[in-house]
């Protein structure tokens, strides 16, 4: 599972992603992503989340082949701003708790994998989620979605999203402290 934030001079970026496979490869390609990403973002900050896409898959495309293997990446590119974010890419839903309403609200994320196709920029495209003071976004890996739960069942997105309007009224950190900790139990 990868993620990263990155301050520019602009606006912050989230990036969240998960690899293929397991094992040095896979953690070369993630490695590979991150430094890409860090490169293309601090060339221009101001860049569209799917053109950040669509210059990672380039380089990660091509150094798959110099490794000869099969992984790839899903990834969202997240750009922030003060009253929404700005987003593109696939992986997993983006979950919005709204302070207004005191309910959660999911917006899928549209693409392809990075890293499979010579050019991916046609199965892209940038979306946005308007934000009010008081609301939360969450972003997740299946590492948390797939965690073994009670007698074998999956923690589920579902009981991820009972958990986060559970905890809406704690601090960021307080909130995800306490998903892992139902999440264990």
């Amino acid at each position: 599972d990868y993620y990263d934030i990155i301050r520019t001079d602009k606006n912050p970026w989230v990036m969240i992603g998960d690899v293929s496979g397991h094992g040095v490869e896979s953690g070369l390609i993630m490695m590979m992503a991150q430094t890409s990403i860090r490169t293309i973002i601090s060339k221009n900050s101001g860049e569209k989340p799917s053109q950040v896409l669509v210059e990672l898959n380039k380089v990660i495309k091509e150094n798959i082949a110099l490794l000869k293997v099969d992984r790839y990446m899903t990834i969202t590119a997240i750009s922030l701003f003060p009253d929404s974010l700005y987003y593109a890419g696939s992986h997993q839903d983006i979950i919005v708790y709204r302070n207004a309403t005191k309910t959660i609200e999911s917006f899928p994320t549209y693409g392809t994998w990075v890293g499979m196709l010579d050019d991916i920029e046609m199965y892209l495209q940038n979306h946005s989620i308007p934000l009010q003071s008081g609301d939360l976004v969450l972003l997740f890996t299946d590492g948390i979605t797939e965690l073994n739960y009670r007698e074998n069942e999956m923690y589920g997105e579902e009981r991820l999203k009972e958990s986060l309007i559970k905890y809406s009224h704690l601090s960021g950190r307080e909130i995800i402290e306490k998903i892992v900790q139902d999440s264990l139990s």
